[in-house]
């Protein structure tokens, strides 16, 4: 059984946060969230990781520090984690239909809300006929093609 949210070590993780649409990402969390929101930023690459929390930490020094955790999604046991530590789960890792399947399967079995921000409509047609089920089940709540250009991508997820 998957551990229930409110227990998570983050409350929201950015995947894909070094990349452009995950910096805006993160730009909206540094901006429109409590300073007390446990949060991460999540990819493959240790050492950009690295210096955009040292960033964040510096520009808020209010702000819990952010925590930094370290993905590839081609490692399915390091996705399965990164779902098991986070109530929220937005990625911004794609081509979605490359890379998008395991970290929304990830976050229905593990019951974590999930958000993403594909273009890609055949993919995430294909997504709902293979993870409503399991997501609702595991109490996940799935918001694919969410358009961060026109709101808060926070609005009504976390």
């Amino acid at each position: 059984m998957a551990q229930a949210p409110t227990e998570r070590k983050y409350e929201l993780a950015v995947f894909g946060a070094t990349g452009y649409t995950g910096r805006l990402v993160c730009e909206e969390v540094l901006a429109n969230t409590p300073s007390t929101l446990k949060w991460a930023i999540a990819g493959r690459s240790p050492n950009k990781l690295e210096l955009l929390a040292i960033e964040y930490n510096r520009r808020f020094p209010d702000r819990i520090p952010v925590g930094i955790f370290i993905v590839d999604v081609e490692n399915e046991d390091a996705v399965e984690k990164l779902a098991r530590v986070t109530r929220c789960l937005i990625s911004t890792v794609g081509p979605f239909l490359k890379y998008g399947q395991p970290v929304l399967e990830a976050c229905s079995l593990n019951g974590t809300h999930y958000v993403d921000s594909t273009p890609e409509t055949p993919w995430v047609r294909e997504m709902i006929h293979k993870y409503h089920k399991t997501a609702q089940v595991h109490g996940a709540i799935v918001r694919a093609s969410y358009d961060f250009r026109n709101e808060s991508p926070l609005t009504d997820t976390v």
